[in-house]
């Protein structure tokens, strides 16, 4: 046993070496185990090339040796003389968008516009800014940056070889008995003195700084972007409070009075000053009522309390602002322009397929919207057009511009397959009773086309198929039997969106549905309930309330307050 503890005591200081030397010291806390393929793609391969060297069809060309994507294209080593290179750089909006550019390639007059995609879904400023150390020495003539929607890893980076010897040590009980010892004692350290959330800001900052002096360095013009804000509808997925006065606010809201609605939020956030869902249903709340200027900044005042989420908000937009205006980069700000686009200056639905990405039909206003900002920095930007030919024909690119109408994005049923994909994403992998990510995409589908959220009922096996071709989804939703398991939440979830439309007789039909899928969930019961209540069916009401406390594992307390609130 004492052998045993010497060579643990000899492994522990040899890891802690690695880690100092490594210049990034917090691997030792990482936990253990986890699922190999995340930890693969979020840690284990972030420090390998995006892209290697290979002889092709007589020439050498740069080929993505990710297997993450397909559609990653090859480019040449030796960009041509008459080539314009222009990287793109972020997470999955840069990769959506980038994937559907639609500048056309002869936009500059005896030159030809080659766009690269370098955008990686999942990744967060410290991930993009390795991929730009990269991406800084093919030769761009321009790089495009769009960063910000995933700041949630709770760490940015880790040495590997420590991360690998530390899981070595995991096999034995000394050594776990003695990490679980530190990592308590770090966390301890961590919730006495960081401010996770200033933190997350700080390092954010720091990224986007270095990947601007790198192009710099590199004599590399660079265009800084903000993120679109998606504000009433990106709300993270996280508990609900069981508290009265929340509830009482909930209720006062689904039932239209939207004026006392405001009255009892105010009076929870009072209570609770940091707490994102309170923020964000006053906002709603305020919305509904028609006050668009309190509903933007109390979405805005939730989504500055979701820094740790997937999706961006104000402040790290003012953060690019900031470097942008301190560096002398252009600036292209998204956040402005679909604002502006939106009504009442409240994005959502209408601009965007899910809480951070916007619909495809949106890409071609980006496309003209980075010109203009090429042709405002002409200063900058002069590099890629010398003489006035080539700047009127790009002014009359740019400031041609037509935004797409909602009509014209329900018209593409494409649009309407993806939205009910995230739907029923959501309805499965929801921690609380909804997601409201998933209503929202619920209710869009009914203003595409009211029949298709209908239908969701006849649909469980052609979405089964729908989900088999998404990796994620393979590895997530679909083992174990779990959709299946799983489709009466979805069916409560189209139930619920029906009751927030006050489509009550829908709403009933999809509850009695999920019930006969699954008679152990007091979801359905509780909201089959505040239907009936709502139709001033109380007993109905009072019956699905008893139902819903009997059933297994139901939250009593939450139950119980709705029951009190509504006199039931």
């Amino acid at each position: 046993m004492k052998k045993q503890i010497i060579f643990i005591l000899t492994a522990i200081f040899i890891l802690l070496s690695i880690d100092f030397l490594s210049g990034k010291r917090s691997s030792f806390v990482l936990p253990m185990g986890g699922d190999d393929v995340s930890f693969k793609y979020a840690y284990g391969d972030i420090y390998k090339k995006l892209y290697k060297k290979k002889f092709k069809g007589g020439d050498f060309v740069y080929s993505s040796q990710r297997q993450y994507f397909s559609d990653y294209e090859e480019f040449s080593v030796k960009k041509p003389d008459d080539t314009i290179r222009i990287i793109f750089i972020g997470g999955s909006f840069t990769y959506d968008w980038a994937g559907h550019i639609t500048l056309p390639v002869d936009l500059i007059p005896g030159k030809k516009l080659e766009i690269i995609n370098a955008g990686m879904p999942g990744y967060d400023s410290y991930r993009v800014e390795i991929i730009a150390k990269e991406m800084m020495s093919y030769d761009p003539d321009l790089v495009v940056l769009i960063s910000g929607n995933n700041e949630y890893f709770n760490q940015q980076g880790i040495n590997l070889t420590a991360y690998y010897f530390n899981e070595f040590l995991a096999r034995f009980s000394f050594y776990r008995n003695f990490k679980k010892s530190i990592m308590f004692n770090n966390k301890k350290i961590n919730e006495e003195n960081i401010d996770q959330l200033q933190l997350i800001y700080l390092n954010y900052e720091k990224n986007i700084k270095s990947i601007v002096a790198n192009a710099n360095k590199n004599d590399v013009p660079i265009v800084l972007s903000t993120l679109p804000l998606n504000f009433s509808g990106s709300l993270v997925d996280v508990p609900e409070p069981v508290d009265s006065q929340f509830i009482q606010g909930k209720i006062y809201l689904d039932d239209g009075n939207y004026a006392e609605a405001i009255d009892v939020f105010n009076g929870y956030i009072n209570d609770h000053p940091g707490d994102m869902l309170g923020y964000y249903f006053l906002g709603r709340a305020h919305e509904k009522n028609n006050d668009y200027v309190e509903a933007k900044n109390n979405y805005s005042l939730a989504k500055n309390l979701m820094a740790v989420a997937d999706t961006s908000n104000t402040k790290k937009n003012e953060i690019v602002k900031k470097i942008a205006k301190e560096e002398g980069a252009g600036l292209l700000d998204l956040e402005e322009i679909f604002t502006k686009s939106a009504q009442n200056g409240l994005t959502g639905k209408e601009q965007f397929r899910d809480h951070c990405h916007v619909w495809k039909e949106y890409f071609p206003v980006m496309d003209k919207a980075l010109i203009k900002t090429i042709l405002q920095n002409n200063d900058i930007y002069s590099k890629l057009f010398d003489s006035n030919t080539v700047k009127k024909k790009l002014e009359d690119y740019a400031f041609n511009v037509k935004l797409p109408t909602f009509k014209d994005i329900a018209e593409n049923h494409m649009n309407w397959e993806r939205i009910t994909f995230h739907a029923v994403i959501n309805s499965i992998q929801a921690n609380n009773r909804f997601s409201e990510r998933s209503l929202l995409c619920f209710e869009t589908l009914f203003l595409m086309d009211p029949a298709s959220l209908w239908n969701i009922q006849y649909s469980e096996k052609s979405m089964k198929n729908l989900l088999s071709q998404d990796p994620y989804s393979r590895s997530t939703v679909l083992p174990n039997n779990k959709f299946s398991q799983n489709w009466y939440r979805v069916l409560c979830h189209v139930g619920e969106a029906y009751r927030r439309m006050h489509k009550y007789e829908e709403a009933l039909a999809y509850f009695d549905l999920s019930v006969d899928f699954n008679q152990d969930d007091y979801s359905p019961y509780l909201s089959r309930a505040l239907t009936y209540y709502s139709l001033d069916k109380k007993q109905k009401a009072k019956s699905d309330i008893e139902k819903a406390l009997l059933c297994k594992d139901t939250n009593v307390n939450e139950v119980n307050l709705y029951k009190e609130i509504l006199g039931l």
